[in-house]
């Protein structure tokens, strides 16, 4: 094996990429790194080719980009860190080199096939060290490798988890939305939350608001652009900061891949939720103008509206992604925990960064299950045979 890096997505052929990591899988898609190169969402993109007799047999994509290592840490130790930022405005801001994605995809970006029936097990301890050279190289002693699932967390950790610190990353959540028992999704609800669901739907009704569906959303991309900084702005946890560009980059380069959901108040935009669509769907990034929040039960309607996206493409389940447990457990949601892996070329750093541990990296705080449905044990079972969920505590 040897190994080569860019900085170029265009070094690299599409279809390589998509050997690598699949062709239906969309967060990991050439065309979403596409758009994400143009958009300028980070600084720079590195990416790490493996080569077996000179063919391309794997790909790492990593990133650069400055964050403050207070990001997951609680309000309060926020709130602190602020007014200490006061005396001195660096501190806990860093450079990190993050092997991922920037975006918000609750996935891997590792392209390393058959990495999760161990094929890669030898040549994990060797991807690691040419992660952190590469990180060294650039004079940045951060290193972060995001977002990993149990699955793939059982893999790495034998094999490199001792060089860094691991870390619980916002759970992800899923929505079983196939029939179960022969029921749909409301009609499996018990009667409480169907007929809060309904009083929900009227209040939208009775504001006047309405959706669309805009495959063509490039236009609005200023509009959207506006409301997901305000979801961004009232979040405890802000990883990535998207540009404007980025919408109309998605829209550019996916093509019939990305589709935007968008609920008006006549001519003006007051929600939206960004979709990707390959082997399943993906609603990405959602957008609201919180003047509508409670008039409108704005930001439950766009929840059961994904829902019904899910329902009418077919899909056995979709992925609501991380944070806003409560509102999303109280429409059936079941979550499901991520990694993350950090570490600092300093072993003083290293330490310091156990020692602050829970106050920096704390593990997120996930309400109880709700008792949502009439044949919840069953509706468990359907999603932990789609392979979601290992157990439910």
């Amino acid at each position: 094996m040897t190994f080569e890096w860019t900085q170029c997505l265009a070094d690299i052929s599409r279809e390589d990429w998509q050997a690598c990591f699949g062709a239906g899988r969309v967060t990991a898609s050439y065309e979403l790194q596409q758009a994400l190169e143009r958009s300028e969402v980070v600084a720079d993109f590195h990416y790490l080719k493996v080569l077996r007799n000179g063919q391309v047999a794997g790909i790492i994509a990593c990133f650069c980009m400055d964050c403050s290592l207070t990001d997951l840490a609680p309000v309060t130790i926020q709130s602190l860190v602020q007014r200490a930022r006061r005396i001195h405005d660096r501190l806990f801001k860093v450079r990190l080199f993050v092997q991922g994605s920037p975006l918000a995809t609750c996935s891997d970006m590792l392209g390393l096939p058959g990495v999760r029936q161990g094929q890669w097990d030898d040549l994990l301890e060797t991807l690691h060290e040419q992660i952190q050279d590469r990180a060294a190289t650039l004079g940045i002693g951060f290193v972060c490798l995001k977002e990993f699932d149990q699955g793939l967390d059982q893999r790495l950790f034998p094999r490199i988890g001792q060089h860094y610190l691991i870390c619980r990353s916002p759970d992800t959540t899923y929505i079983y939305v196939a029939k179960v028992n022969g029921l749909s999704y409301i009609d499996n609800m018990l009667s409480k939350y169907r007929n809060v669901l309904k009083k929900r739907r009227k209040a939208f009704s009775d504001a006047g608001l309405h959706w669309v569906v805009e495959e063509n959303f490039s236009h609005h991309a200023a509009d959207m652009h506006r409301l997901y900084l305000n979801v961004l702005e009232r979040s405890n946890t802000r990883f990535e900061r998207l540009t404007e560009a980025f919408f109309r980059e998605i829209c550019s380069c996916l093509g019939a891949q990305a589709y935007a959901l968008m609920c008006f108040d006549g001519e003006r935009l007051v929600a939206f939720e960004l979709f990707l669509k390959g082997d399943s769907l993906h609603p990405l990034y959602l957008g609201i103008d919180y003047a509508y929040r409670d008039a409108g039960s704005l930001y439950f309607n766009c929840l059961y509206r994904i829902l019904e996206e899910a329902e009418n493409s077919g899909a056995a389940y979709i992925e609501l992604g991380q944070t806003s447990y409560e509102a999303k457990f109280s429409i059936g949601a079941v979550s499901s925990p991520l990694y993350f892996y950090i570490s600092h070329r300093s072993g003083w750093v290293n330490r310091l960064l156990r020692l602050l541990r829970e106050s920096l990296f704390p593990a997120p705080r996930i309400p109880a299950l709700r008792g949502v449905f009439k044949y919840r044990t069953e509706y468990l079972q359907a999603l932990k045979s789609q392979g979601l969920i290992d157990h439910v505590d």
